[in-house]
């Protein structure tokens, strides 16, 4: 799988496999944008995961935050955003 240079999304990124997702899809290259509830938790997940990387603390369910995730995916700057 080629994902270098590409940014992903990532839901769940604070554990489980949003976390084991993020950390594979940053091993190869891409630049990611880590979205969970639990902002320390996502930010964690930066922390030990190789490459580039914005932290969003938002909810899914919410139709407003989805789309401040998906704004931030499109141009990462490594901040955190806390849309809560």
């Amino acid at each position: 799988m080629t994902v270098e240079g590409e940014v992903g999304v990532v839901t769940g990124a604070g554990g489980g496999l949003g976390r084991a997702t993020a950390t594979l899809l940053a091993s190869r290259g891409a630049q990611l944008v880590l979205v969970d509830r639990d902002g320390g938790a996502a930010r964690a997940t930066a922390a030990e995961s190789t490459g580039h990387s914005i932290v969003v603390e938002a909810y899914i369910s919410r139709e407003a935050d989805v789309a401040a995730y998906l704004a931030a995916g499109t141009k990462p700057s490594g901040a955190s955003i806390s849309t809560t």
